[in-house]
Formats: C-alpha cells, sequence, structure tokens
C-alpha cells in the first residue's frame, strides 16, 4: 500500500537525476544563443561603424577643392598636401562644421601595434590661409577610426598639369603615394583611403573623385589679382 503513495529511493533519483539534465541542457542551449547573439551585436556594431567611418570619409575627401595660396618666393601655388600616411586640404564638407573647413588627416600608431585615424580642423572662415608654408592652429579634433591593423592613403593623378594640357599619350595620370600641389599645380583627380583590419576581416578601400579641372582656378586667382 505504502507503494502507491509515493516515490521510491530510485525513482526520486532518477527524476532528479532527469530535472538536472533539463537544466544543464538548457542552461548550456542559453548561453551558446547568448554567446551567438553578443557576437552578432558585436559584428553589428562593427560594420554600424564602418558604414559610419565611409560616409565620413567619402564626404570629407568629396568636398575637396582646389585652394590658391602663396609659395616660400610667393608665387601662386596649389595648397594641397598628400602622404601615404597624412593628407592636408581644404573641404567644403568639414566634419566638425559641415562647412568649409581646412583639414589635416593622420594615421597614428598606438602602443598596441595598430593604428588611428585622426581628423583636425579649423573653420576657413576663422583663418587667413595664405601661404603654403604657414603654421595652422587646429581647433577641432576627432578620432575616426582606431584599431586597425594598417590606414593608408593613395593619390591618382597627374605628374604636372604640363603634362595634362599637353594632351598627349606619352603623358597619362597615375598613382601615387604622396602628391603635392605645389609641384602639380593641380590637386589629384583620386583619392583612395585603404583600411587593413584583421586578417580574417579582411581590407576596404574608400575611393573619392575630386575636381579634374583644378588647374583653371589659377586663371580665376590671377583674374582676381588683377
Amino acid at each position: 500500500m505504502n507503494r502507491l503513495l509515493g516515490f521510491t529511493l530510485i525513482e526520486m533519483l532518477i527524476t532528479i537525476s532527469l530535472l538536472s539534465l533539463v537544466l544543464a541542457t538548457g542552461s548550456f542551449t542559453y548561453l551558446q544563443l547568448t554567446n551567438r547573439w553578443d557576437r552578432q551585436i558585436d559584428n553589428f556594431e562593427l560594420e554600424a561603424a564602418n558604414a559610419r567611418l565611409i560616409f565620413q570619409v567619402d564626404s570629407l575627401i568629396d568636398g575637396v577643392i582646389p585652394y590658391i595660396v602663396r609659395d616660400e618666393e610667393l608665387k601662386p601655388s596649389m595648397f594641397f598636401v598628400g602622404g601615404k600616411y597624412n593628407l592636408l586640404a581644404v573641404s567644403t564638407n568639414g566634419l566638425a562644421t559641415g562647412h568649409t573647413e581646412v583639414f589635416r588627416l593622420t594615421v597614428s600608431k598606438l602602443d598596441n601595434g595598430s593604428f588611428e585615424l585622426i581628423y583636425q580642423s579649423i573653420p576657413l572662415k576663422e583663418i587667413t590661409l595664405s601661404r603654403i608654408d604657414q603654421e595652422i592652429d587646429f581647433t577641432n579634433k576627432l578620432i575616426l577610426a582606431k584599431g586597425y591593423e594598417g590606414i593608408n592613403f593613395l593619390y591618382f593623378g597627374w605628374d604636372k598639369v604640363s603634362h595634362k594640357v599637353a594632351r598627349s599619350n606619352s603623358f597619362q595620370p597615375n598613382w601615387h603615394e604622396q602628391y603635392f600641389g605645389s609641384n602639380s599645380d593641380m590637386i589629384p583627380l583620386k583619392i583612395t583611403t585603404l583600411f587593413n583590419r584583421h586578417k580574417s576581416l579582411g581590407e576596404y578601400q574608400i575611393t573619392s573623385v575630386l575636381d579634374k579641372h583644378s588647374n583653371e582656378w589659377f586663371r580665376y586667382y590671377i583674374q582676381s589679382e588683377i
């Protein structure tokens, strides 16, 4: 009679074991789902940050304009200094104000070996930009990207404006790791920014197209001086 009123010790142990197994399985499944969800969130945040970076850099460089200043000999010179790891120019799409800014992009190496992209700027209306070698006190600073294995710039353009106006097949625009407006009397036709992420993520690039007739700004500058 007592057998019908409850569980035996063996039955109770079996029941407890089954419940423990169910709980363990549920906990493991929950942990796996949580980890997967966390990874998806991390990937989403990473891609969102990359999309924002692409928009900012492309917008900034798309807005780069020919700007004429004076060189050391006081001759008209194009204000554009492009290096593999830095870029100094004027853009109508400044990131700090949304208006025309003199800006500098700098790739800086961090202590952990990764790289960051720094943006510095000052509104053009707050500075008298007149010399190619002038010291600029930037008033704005933004960290656009960090944690990359490599960041660098490439420039596609004519070596000299005389090569462009020659209209000869002997001269063609090509890619450069450095591009100086003071040498070419132009700004480049294109600028590519390369971002190298972790090997598993690969690299991506942003190519911005600029004014292909930038040399004509010298004519406007000279006319305004007359």
